[in-house]
């Protein structure tokens, strides 16, 4: 049986999608138990901040679309806050 290989490019790009959404569906579940975790050191600790909603959770963890899209502004933003948090945290272990 020979197989033309635009068939088989397609094909392999089916499988790679798949793969790619069941990966996304772990990540998702994942991101639920986090989200319950949040939930609960809200309930403990307080605080005057308004719990995120699961969907704010998996836009926050970007593993969800927000349902407007964030502004070029808002995307800087992010991508700043991102950065200074990963140098925090190298700063704190001490890496250069």
């Amino acid at each position: 049986m020979q197989l033309p290989y635009a068939r088989l490019v397609q094909i392999g790009r089916t499988i790679g999608e798949a793969m790619a959404d069941e990966v996304m569906d772990e990540y998702r579940l994942s991101a639920y138990v986090g989200w319950q975790d949040h939930l609960n050191q809200m309930m403990v600790w307080g605080g005057k901040k308004k719990p995120k909603s699961f969907k704010e959770w998996l836009v926050y963890l970007r593993l969800s679309e927000p349902d407007k899209p964030l502004t070029p502004e808002q995307e800087r933003e992010i991508e700043a806050k991102a950065i200074a948090d990963a140098d925090d945290i190298l700063k704190q272990f001490g890496a250069s």
